[in-house]
């Protein structure tokens, strides 16, 4: 009996360790093959031109940022040619998972050619740069008008009045005076001109300005020997250039008929006399005065004058507007004068009497 117990014992401990070993060698895990060489990656060209040949570029690792270097600041678009092409000068070489590992990249425009770069800034406009100084005018041959007192009557609007003007040439100088008067009003005007007598004409050394409610104001000429130097002015720090024949306001118009009187024959209409003219509160200008040809003007006394006209244009919105109708039968001294400033009344003498 106990034989037989031990008998089926090892029998049933062989098929036990049978079993384990089996199941050991199902769960033993398949012998790994040598590790091969890796194949290299794909190589990535960038920004390639499609047909291009030539070795590939190295590999570009993960993550790997590759940068030229900072260009200069690319102008305006609106400043690039439109035939110029799109060049990459910024590539962020990186792999995209969702391409399936491509390396990405942007473009922008590029800089401006080297030759524009450099190019040196194109010159300011004409009309923003600096004025040139204009050229001293022309000097004309002179014959000095006799002493005379002219009687005007005086406009302005709807006022009117009278004016004298009074000439008088002196071997020392000359003085000039005008005045013009608005009963109940006052005296609206008083000009006075001093100065010498040259082969050019009248050269003005003093000339004062007042006017109605309005404080007198002086133009001085400095004059160097050689008749230039400069205007100074009592009520300005101003100075102007002082010319060979610059006149300041009331001596251009005897100054005009000593040019007419030296005149063996009057000139051709649209002809002009060019004047420097100065005033008494640091204005001055070049007056450019166009022969108009002669004109008929009926006098306070009832005679018609076939006068000379000329005329200075306004060469701005607050330039001066002058006219003069020079008589010939009295040494071309004004028959009429008419001035204005901007949009001023016109201020307009008309000849009376002479003597």
């Amino acid at each position: 009996m106990k034989t037989r117990t031990r008998l089926a014992l090892s029998a049933i401990a062989t098929i036990v360790l049978s079993v384990h070993f089996w199941m050991l060698a199902r769960t033993r895990p398949a012998a790994t093959p040598p590790a091969s060489n890796p194949k290299p990656a794909a190589a990535l060209d960038l920004l390639s031109t499609p047909g291009s040949t030539g070795p590939s570029p190295p590999v570009v690792q993960p993550a790997a940022q590759l940068e030229l270097p900072a260009p200069p600041a690319a102008p305006a678009a609106s400043a690039l040619p439109a035939s110029r092409t799109t060049q990459a000068v910024k590539v962020n070489a990186k792999l995209d998972p969702r391409a399936g590992g491509a390396v990405t990249t942007a473009a922008v425009e590029p800089p401006a050619a080297p030759e524009a770069a450099s190019a040196p800034a194109a010159p300011a406009a004409a009309s923003a740069a600096e004025p040139e100084p204009a050229a001293p005018p022309p000097v004309y041959r002179t014959r000095m008008p006799p002493a005379a007192t002219i009687s005007y009557r005086l406009s302005r609007g709807g006022v009117s009045g009278s004016g004298s003007l009074v000439w008088r040439p002196e071997a020392q100088g000359y003085s000039l005076r005008l005045e013009g008067k608005v009963p109940i009003v006052g005296t609206l005007i008083t000009q006075n001109s001093r100065g010498s007598l040259e082969a050019a004409g009248l050269a003005p050394l003093r000339f004062t300005d007042k006017r109605l409610r309005r404080s007198e104001q002086a133009a001085n000429f400095q004059r160097a020997g050689d008749g230039s130097g400069e205007v100074t002015f009592s009520g300005s720090t101003n100075a102007v250039p002082l010319h060979r024949g610059t006149q300041d306001r009331l001596s251009v118009m005897v100054q005009l008929a000593a040019i007419a009187e030296a005149w063996g024959r009057p000139p051709a209409v649209g002809d002009h006399v060019l004047v420097h003219v100065v005033g008494a509160r640091g204005d001055e200008a070049h007056w450019s005065l166009r022969y108009e040809g002669t004109e008929g003007i009926r006098t306070e006394g009832g005679e018609t004058v076939q006068a000379l006209k000329f005329l200075r244009e306004s060469d701005s919105p607050h330039g001066t507007r002058a006219e003069f109708w020079l008589h010939p039968g009295h040494h071309h001294l004004p028959l009429k004068a008419r001035l204005s400033d901007g949009n001023s009344e016109p201020f307009e003498l008309l000849w009376q009497s002479a003597e």
